[in-house]
């Protein structure tokens, strides 16, 4: 799914939550651009499951 359509799925669902309030819309949208921007972040700084971790120290050979 796209940034984009996540948002949009986000800020339709802030706005279901507040009530149907119309007129927030630009604030339900920062919100869930929050909310996706943050998700990636955090997804970027999981290493893959596949690498190996890193040791701090070198083997000796």
């Amino acid at each position: 799914m796209s940034m984009h359509k996540e948002i949009s799925k986000i800020a339709h669902d802030l706005w279901v939550k507040s009530g149907h309030i119309h007129g927030r819309d630009l604030d339900h949208w920062l919100e869930a651009e929050k909310v996706v921007m943050q998700h990636h972040a955090v997804q970027r700084k999981t290493p893959p499951k596949s690498f190996p971790k890193k040791s701090g120290t070198k083997k000796a050979r």
